[in-house]
């Protein structure tokens, strides 16, 4: 969702799933991806949402918390 009201980058793409925000669009590829919304070129999106805070259970029964970054991956179909 483009931002054009946005006080730190009147560039900035707001990315959404299911309503709910999830981060930006990298400023670096703003200009394009507001060129594909602008001609209606895009057919959907996935997104791959991984990282972020877990727990297992190691080989000896032990319980293993883990936290990691979280990322997200968006594949855009033209």
């Amino acid at each position: 969702i483009p931002e054009p009201h946005n006080e730190h980058d009147p560039n900035a793409i707001m990315v959404q799933i299911d309503g709910i925000t999830v981060g930006y669009v990298p400023k670096d590829l703003c200009n394009s991806v507001k060129h594909l919304l602008k001609a209606k070129a895009i057919k959907g999106v996935t997104a791959q949402i991984y990282g972020g805070d877990y727990k297992y259970i190691d080989y000896e029964g032990d319980l293993v918390k883990h936290s990691d970054t979280l990322n997200i991956k968006l594949h855009i179909i033209l």
